[in-house]
């Protein structure tokens, strides 16, 4: 049996998704990456006549960071530099709570 594993995390914010790059034999793993989450664009809405459309802008800050973030651990499966048949094994996940940080001075209302 092998001492180590090949991980990475999947992130995800609301509909948007994102992955580490995999730390190779690792068992203590530490990523250095940033991401960024923007927000997906929203569907066209009808505006009521005199009012302005929020159609095609992204959400505001606030909405986003009201958001939990999810991370999803595995371990990923190669042999030979290939990406295996077998689906990658799970090895844990989280939930972070953005929402502290709605009462931090530099999010804008």
């Amino acid at each position: 049996m092998k001492n180590s594993s090949d991980p990475y995390c999947e992130l995800t914010l609301g509909e948007e998704e994102a992955r580490s790059s995999t730390i190779r034999d690792s068992l203590d793993p530490e990523w250095d990456e940033l991401f960024e989450f923007r927000g997906k664009v929203g569907a066209p809405e009808r505006a009521k006549k005199g009012q302005p459309t929020m159609a095609g802008q992204r959400p505001i800050l606030r909405e986003l960071i009201s958001t939990p973030l999810q991370l999803e651990l595995s371990h990923e499966n190669r042999m030979m530099g290939l990406n295996m048949l077998a689906r990658n094994q799970s090895i844990g996940s989280a939930t972070v709570d953005l929402s502290p940080l709605l009462s931090s001075h530099e999010v804008p209302s």
